[in-house]
């Protein structure tokens, strides 16, 4: 399957939730709907993934993530519509290199 598959499955897997769903979020319910999805998105497609937009903090599979790998940063960053510079290594390293090694994406 496609790279792009990956994101718009996990995208999709977000979708249904409302703001103020995400806003209320607990870090082990957001890690609880990240695993549901990742599981079967590995289990269906390759691990090349590509998420376009998706994960940016101010969608809602960014906002997710940081609930999951940063919530420190959640009401900061939330309505960001790009990682900017001074967000850039801790967006890197503490989000989006220990989700794509969760799930073993290149």
């Amino acid at each position: 399957m496609g790279n792009h598959v990956v994101g718009r499955m996990f995208n999709a897997g977000v979708s249904t939730l409302s703001d103020a769903e995400i806003d209320n979020l607990t870090q082990e319910k957001a890690f609880e709907i990240i695993d549901k999805i990742g599981k079967e998105v590995v289990e269906l497609t390759s691990l090349d993934a590509e998420f376009d937009d998706y994960a940016q903090p101010n969608r809602k599979l960014g906002r997710v993530l940081m609930k999951c790998y940063i919530p420190e940063k959640y009401d900061e960053w939330k309505d960001k519509e790009h990682v900017s510079g001074d967000m850039d290594d801790i967006w890197y390293y503490k989000l989006w290199k220990p989700f794509r090694e969760q799930f073993g994406f290149w």
